[in-house]
């Protein structure tokens, strides 16, 4: 049984292990997450550090600019790392084919408002960071379930 409570902690930005560690148990084998928060805030660091949990080896990099990038598990499964920052139209958000990113491995999204919402299957995983306000170099991050878009 999947544990639907929301999941709340503050993590430090340059020590996400843990809070990656946590975020794996917490998802068991849901494997949509959809990234939210400021620029700057963390996201891909974060993803960098799951990646790792989830025992990629090679360096994560933001896919800001290709939109996608996608790296192979041990295990043959695919992790697909999607920055939507960047997409200029629902039109093309809707032409990058994403059932496949979906039906093929893990699928982290950051800026996922980006992405028309009726597209995004449920249940995934939603993830905010936000910046401290005491601490520069921490973050609050919240995850929670999302099991229907109703």
């Amino acid at each position: 049984m999947q544990a639907y409570e929301p999941l709340s902690t503050i993590t430090y930005l340059n020590n996400l292990e843990e809070a990656a560690k946590q975020l794996l148990s917490y998802a068991g084998s849901c494997k949509i997450w959809l990234f939210t928060g400021e620029l700057g805030s963390g996201k891909t660091t974060l993803v960098q550090a799951i990646c790792k949990q989830l025992g990629i080896r090679e360096y994560i990099s933001s896919p800001t600019f290709s939109l996608i990038n996608t790296y192979h598990l041990t295990s043959g499964n695919l992790v697909h790392h999607v920055d939507a920052y960047r997409l200029g139209s629902i039109e093309e958000a809707i032409e990058m084919d994403f059932p496949y990113y979906f039906e093929t491995g893990y699928c982290f999204i950051e800026w996922p408002t980006k992405i028309p919402q009726e597209i995004i299957p449920t249940p995934h995983i939603s993830i905010e960071l936000i910046h401290h306000d005491v601490n520069e170099n921490m973050r609050k991050l919240y995850a929670k379930w999302i099991t229907n878009t109703h």
